[in-house]
């Protein structure tokens, strides 16, 4: 179910950034965003997640990286997603937890991260 998730997220930002789940490839074009999930518990079909977003820019200031990263929160922030396919009948909803800005070794490279909480209603199908 994680990579069904990330994909649904992928979607929900596809008019607001080139998004990739879990990686993005070598010749990634800047800026883009990176999605990856973690399931911290679950119970009586009930999860709780934790998921990352990243911005990663190539530019002479943050401040793309910063707006692109609002953007992604204008989007994901107290949103609702509903899955289909096999875990069809799932709801996701996202809540934003915290946000940073991560220092890369390569200082040509800005980085914004921001922690959703997520709670995964799963479907009794």
């Amino acid at each position: 179910m994680i990579h069904d998730v990330e994909l649904a997220i992928v979607q929900a930002l596809a008019n607001t950034i080139t998004t990739y789940p879990d990686e993005a490839p070598v010749k990634a074009t800047y800026p883009y965003a990176v999605v990856s999930c973690r399931r911290l518990t679950i119970a009586d079909n009930i999860g709780s997640w934790r998921i990352e977003v990243n911005v990663w820019d190539k530019h002479e200031h943050n401040s793309r990286a910063e707006a692109k990263m609002d953007a992604i929160e204008k989007v994901l922030d107290f949103s609702r997603i509903m899955l289909t396919g096999s875990n069809a009948g799932t709801l996701v909803c996202l809540y934003k937890a915290q946000r940073d800005d991560i220092l890369d070794t390569d200082e040509t490279i800005n980085r914004v991260r921001t922690l959703f909480d997520t709670t995964i209603y799963e479907s009794e199908a």
